[in-house]
């Protein structure tokens, strides 16, 4: 073999083994925005295939990616000099080659300004939000507990032959291996809204609160009455529910999401308080004429935690919170359930088929991977059938709770001007909690119930319910203000008026005691004066 044969095949291998290497510097950034837009585009078509959003909802997710592409470019430079924003975009397949830039200097996503993970869900609740579409947080949370939508271990989603070429810092960007926390999608929905309207000018829709608030009324099992108070409540302060224009120290407790579940709060404060206190009802149309009966509203919520779990070994969602110290109190069919998840989760099926082919057969049936499929499938069967009895669980508490309602006494105004004693109307020694620590024991399970539906923190609910009291009471103060104006004014009216038709005496500055000139002078001479 001659000298420049070797040369020639050393260089092949060369070239062939750097094909495999990581890229560096600009091309590994681009690689990483590539993947990114890979799994938002799963994320969008998955909400439009399977949860029936409408079809447009995927370009004007693809626009918003867009547009943050755009400030992405002005603070990297250009992400392609070769290729269109539209091949950009979407792209799951790309050539690389490599060049002779300089690789640059790793820093955090935060410093180079990387859209993270959590980003690509905020982008899909911006879309629905545009769209005017009923979606919550909370549910879009759920999702991705229950692996509707692709977000923990995300990298499976890669391809393998971009996910060889990507840079650990930027694998471990899109290999979430926790699930969300209390706040985390709201801060980021709030902060996304946020850049869109201050770069852009992008105002969102108001919230399409309606079906959102039966929705929380359903879930907490509370009286249907609860929603008129509610929008009476949003009318008084004249809240729309649109997206906060951002300010400095802005919190995520001015979400119109959250803003809806505060007045939610007030309302049963108002109408339904959690003390003893005996109240009465002017009549029994009144908002107020039933009261709930918290006792039963606990044993009730007890009851549906527990059916809603049934015989399922995990609550769906549950098997990621699984660490260590639980494995030794895990029953036989938890730990069956456990790796079913773990390996449906985080063994990469290329992976799987690859290391298939390096073992022998032997070893693999001593060892099996997974159930057989006819445990699977009727493990999947049972799943579905008690998913489909989730609804009529959560009725079924709805009535429970409806029974348990109770009326209060009558005590009409006529009746009220008879009674020695004061009487104690409904909205009466209303109790304001500033502090988690200030909330009582029954406050409290309804604060946590009315957190967890929203999937907000416990001390993000107290906040926001205490700034919805604050604003109800300053916009109470500035109605007695002006009721007091129009008093005064009235009552200045009916002075002046009587001063043109009696001798009296208005102005002692002007006019002495011994004046008896006529009415139309002192009409007159007021007219002269206030000229």
């Amino acid at each position: 073999m001659m000298l420049t044969d070797l040369v020639a095949k050393e260089f092949r291998e060369r070239r062939a083994t750097d094909k495999k290497k990581p890229l560096e510097g600009r091309q590994a950034f681009e690689l990483f925005l590539q993947c990114y837009q890979l799994i938002l585009r799963k994320q969008s078509y998955r909400l439009v295939h399977d949860k029936k959003f409408p079809p447009e909802f995927e370009a004007i997710v693809r626009d918003l990616w867009a547009l943050w592409l755009q400030l992405i470019e002005e603070e990297h430079g250009k992400i392609s000099e070769t290729t269109d924003t539209e091949s950009v975009l979407y792209s799951s397949q790309s050539e690389y080659t490599e060049t002779d830039d300089e690789p640059t200097k790793e820093k955090s996503t935060k410093e180079k300004g990387l859209p993270t993970l959590i980003d690509t869900l905020g982008l899909c609740y911006l879309g629905a939000m545009l769209l005017r579409l009923p979606l919550t947080i909370a549910t879009l949370h759920r999702w991705t507990i229950v692996e509707e939508i692709p977000y923990i271990v995300c990298l499976r989603h890669i391809p393998q032959e971009m996910k060889s070429r990507l840079p650990v810092h930027y694998q471990n960007v899109l290999n979430i291996r926790t699930p969300l926390g209390p706040d985390n999608l709201h801060t980021c929905v709030h902060q996304l809204a946020a850049l869109y309207r201050k770069k852009f000018g992008l105002e969102l829709p108001p919230l399409n609160y309606p079906p959102i608030l039966f929705g929380f009324i359903l879930q907490l099992a509370l009286p249907l009455d609860v929603y008129d108070a509610v929008r009476q409540i949003a009318s008084t302060l004249t809240c729309n529910f649109d997206f906060p224009v951002p300010a400095f120290r802005q919190r995520v407790s001015t979400l119109p999401e959250i803003q809806l579940l505060a007045m939610l709060v007030v309302t049963v404060k108002l109408y339904y308080p959690f003390d003893s206190i005996e109240r009465h009802s002017r009549s029994l149309t009144d908002m107020g004429c039933l009261t709930i009966d918290w006792d039963v509203w606990n044993k009730a919520q007890e009851d549906y935690a527990t059916k809603i779990k049934g015989d399922k070994p995990f609550i769906d969602g549950s098997e990621v919170l699984v660490n260590e110290h639980d494995v030794f109190d895990l029953s036989n069919q938890q730990i069956d359930a456990y790796l079913d998840w773990y390996e449906k989760t985080w063994i990469d099926p290329e992976s799987k088929e690859s290391s298939k082919q390096s073992i022998s057969q032997e070893l693999l049936d001593m060892f099996p991977t997974g159930r057989a499929e006819t445990t699977r499938l009727d493990h999947h069967i049972d799943k579905d059938a008690e998913a489909r009895t989730d609804y009529d669980i959560l009725v079924e508490k709805l009535t429970t709770v409806q029974k348990g309602l109770k009326v209060r006494s009558v005590v009409s105004e006529a009746q009220e001007g008879k009674q020695r004693e004061p009487v104690s109307r409904v909205g009466s020694s209303y109790e304001h909690y500033r502090h988690v620590s200030d909330l009582p024991s029954q406050a409290r399970a309804f604060y946590e119930a009315a957190a967890k539906v929203a999937i907000i923190s416990l001390s993000t609910l107290v906040a926001a319910v205490y700034k919805t009291e604050l604003r109800l009471r300053r916009r109470r103060k500035e109605e007695l203000f002006k009721e007091r104006e129009e008093d005064t004014a009235d009552e200045m009216a009916t002075a002046f008026n009587e001063a043109t038709l009696y001798d009296v005496d208005t102005d002692p500055g002007h006019y002495s005691s011994e004046d008896n000139s006529s009415g139309e002078q002192a009409h007159a001479a007021a007219q002269a004066d206030y000229g």
